[in-house]
C-alpha cells in the first residue's frame, strides 16, 4: 500500500474521481456563493428556478441548465406532512468543514518539508495524503425554508504520511470516520452534534526499519460544535470532544478542544474563476496536558461550475503533535504546499 503515493498521476486521479459520484447540477456554483464551505442552499433550491442569484438574472443560460434543476429537484425533494419538506442528498453543508483542520476527510496531496520531527528516524520530506469526504444523507426543513433545517452527514476518511527519504514508506495512517446531526437555527448559526471514530496504525515498512510496535491508539468520541459565518466571509467555530471509548487507556485522556477562524473570498481574479482564503485551526488534547496543535493556511480557491465543491491550492503551516494518532506523544512542525479538493 505505501508505494502506490509514488504515482503522482494516481494521485491526482483519486482529487478528481468525484466527479463521477454527484448528478449533474446548474450551473450556479455554491462554492462561488460561499467560499465552497456549503452554509446556504436557498439559491440553488429555489432561486435558481427563476435563473436569477444575487448577482442578477442570467446565471442559468440554457433551457438544457434549466431542465437540470427541475430534474433534480424533483429527483430528490420530498414533501411531507405538517409543513415539511426533505431532500435526499442534499447538495451542501449546513454545518461548514473546517479548511484548516488537519485531519478532516478531504481529498488532498500534500509535500511537507518538516523543520522538527520527534518520530524516531522519521524523514524530514513526505508525502501526506488524505482521502475521504462527509456527505449529507438527509435534510428536513419547513415552510420552503432549507436554510433552516436539520440535516444528517457520514463522513469518512484517510490520513496518511509516507517517507520521502526511506524509499516513500508508509509512516503511519488513521483510518476515520463519523455520523453527525446538523442544524442550523438561525441565519449564520450552526451546530452539530455526532460520534467520531479515529483509529490510527503504524506504517508495515516504517514498523519493519524500527521495530515500531502499535499503540493501540484507537478513539471513539462524542462530539459538538457551533459555527458562526458573519460579514459574508468570515467564519468562527468552537468544537469539544469527550471520547467514551479509548483504547489504550493508560496513555490516553478523554477531552479535546477545537476552534478556528476563516475568510473566503471567492471569485477575485481571472474573469472571477478564482479567489483568495485564509484559515487558522488551533486544537487541544487532554492527554497532550492541553499543548496547543496549531495550522495556518493560506492560498487560491477555484470553485467549480456546477458544482458545489472547489479546488484549492495553498501553503500550510503546522506545530503541534503528530497527525497520526500512533505518534500523538510526538511533536513535528512542518511547511507544505498542497492540493486540496473539497467534496
Amino acid at each position: 500500500m505505501a508505494r502506490f503515493v509514488s504515482s503522482i498521476p494516481f494521485c491526482m486521479l483519486l482529487l478528481l474521481c468525484d466527479f463521477h459520484f454527484v448528478d449533474p447540477v446548474p450551473s450556479v456554483s455554491l462554492a462561488a456563493e460561499q467560499g465552497g464551505w456549503g452554509i446556504k442552499t436557498k439559491e440553488f433550491l429555489a432561486d435558481l428556478d427563476t435563473g436569477e442569484t444575487e448577482e442578477g438574472p442570467g446565471n442559468v443560460s440554457s433551457d438544457a441548465e434549466e431542465e437540470s434543476v427541475r430534474h433534480w429537484r424533483g429527483k430528490r425533494e420530498i414533501p411531507l406532512k405538517s409543513g415539511w419538506d426533505m431532500i435526499l442528498f442534499p447538495p451542501a453543508d449546513l454545518y461548514p468543514k473546517y479548511i484548516a483542520d488537519p485531519r478532516r476527510p478531504s481529498f488532498s496531496i500534500m509535500r511537507m518539508h518538516f523543520s522538527n520531527t520527534e518520530i524516531p528516524e522519521g524523514g524530514n520530506t513526505r508525502w501526506g495524503l488524505r482521502l475521504g469526504a462527509r456527505i449529507g444523507l438527509l435534510r428536513f426543513y419547513r415552510n420552503g425554508n432549507p436554510d433552516n433545517g436539520l440535516q444528517l452527514d457520514i463522513e469518512a476518511g484517510f490520513v496518511g504520511q509516507f517517507d520521502m527519504e526511506h524509499g516513500e514508506d508508509n509512516i503511519g495512517w488513521d483510518g476515520i470516520h463519523g455520523l453527525q446531526l446538523t442544524w442550523m437555527p438561525l441565519e449564520g448559526i450552526a451546530l452539530r452534534f455526532g460520534t467520531l471514530h479515529d483509529s490510527s496504525h503504524v506504517g508495515d515498512e516504517y514498523a519493519e526499519r524500527t521495530g515500531r510496535q502499535r499503540i493501540e491508539y484507537t478513539r471513539a468520541e462524542w462530539l459538538l460544535g457551533v459555527s458562526w459565518s458573519f460579514f459574508d466571509r468570515w467564519c468562527a467555530y468552537a468544537e469539544t470532544g469527550y471520547a467514551y471509548d479509548n483504547r489504550n487507556e493508560e496513555l490516553m485522556e478523554p477531552l479535546r478542544i477545537q476552534y478556528g477562524l476563516e475568510y473566503v473570498s471567492p471569485n477575485r481574479f481571472w474573469k472571477r474563476r478564482l479567489g483568495w482564503y485564509a484559515a487558522a485551526d488551533v486544537s487541544s488534547y487532554e492527554e497532550n496536558d492541553w499543548d496547543m496543535n496549531t495550522t495556518v493556511q493560506a492560498g487560491l480557491i477555484m470553485p467549480i461550475k456546477g458544482r458545489s465543491s472547489n479546488y484549492r491550492l495553498g501553503i500550510e503551516y503546522y506545530n503541534g503533535r503528530s497527525h497520526i494518532g500512533e505518534f500523538f506523544l510526538n511533536s513535528e512542525k512542518y511547511l507544505s504546499l498542497g492540493l486540496w479538493f473539497d467534496l
